[in-house]
């Protein structure tokens, strides 16, 4: 995903708006997004637990468009791309990991979203392994 960009995404407290014409693919470009920072490049070959190297991502949606099914179909392509093809069994315990660990957060208005937004310092302090904070999206809550 970075090398698409080139580089454009970095760590270390980087804000990237996306922008473009609804059905542009926003949403799933941010669910790829999700799924990239928390499935590392490298898995480390499959131990008594497969949790490990999954961080965690936040993804608040504010439109109703996350699609859990989506996003698993997003991560299991991303894991196969990322390790030789494993057991179904170990595969599963991979996908289970990563769900786990994604924290959707759904607000149905702007003084929702502005709670959410208001709580997620405390939040990120218990949560130390989030790598990705989605906002889908911002201007959808102040349109109406």
């Amino acid at each position: 995903l970075t090398q698409l960009l080139g580089n454009a995404l970095r760590p270390g407290g980087a804000i990237l708006e996306v922008c473009g014409l609804p059905g542009a693919g926003k949403t799933q470009f941010c669910m790829q997004l999700c799924a990239a920072a928390q499935i590392p490049l490298q898995l480390r070959p499959p131990g008594p637990s497969c949790e490990g190297d999954i961080a965690e991502a936040i993804y608040i949606d504010t439109e109703g468009s996350f699609v859990p099914r989506r996003y698993l179909q997003v991560c299991r392509a991303l894991l196969s791309e990322r390790r030789a093809p494993q057991g179904a069994q170990l595969e599963a315990a991979q996908l289970e990991a990563v769900l786990r660990r994604l924290h959707v957060c759904r607000a149905y208005d702007a003084t929702e979203l502005y709670a959410t937004i208001k709580q997620m310092g405390s939040f990120l302090k218990t949560r130390p392994r989030v790598r990705a904070l989605v906002v889908d999206s911002i201007a959808f809550s102040f349109r109406h």
